[in-house]
């Protein structure tokens, strides 16, 4: 293969990754609804850490692991900042 393919791989992959950060965003808006109805805080560190740990599991190349954490953790930032912002 080469590097065009592997770019044209990589624009596929970044179209699903597209589609998946709306509905993502989706799901965060509800989630920013539901906590603004019932006072709840938008950071919950327990969460986060569940969620890290859990997903953490998916990736079988170990290599990946820690990018795969900062994904995630920027991930949740922008759905942090996404509730801030709409409140």
């Amino acid at each position: 293969m080469n590097l065009e393919n592997y770019r044209k791989q990589l624009d596929e992959i970044d179209k699903e990754l597209a589609r998946l950060f709306e509905s993502r965003m989706e799901v965060v808006e509800n989630v920013r609804k539901y906590k603004k109805q019932n006072n709840l805080p938008i950071y919950d560190k327990n969460r986060e850490q569940k969620m890290a740990n859990s997903n953490a599991n998916l990736i079988k190349n170990k290599d990946y692991l820690p990018y795969y954490l900062m994904f995630l953790e920027n991930c949740t930032k922008i759905s942090k900042q996404y509730m801030q912002d709409r409140d």
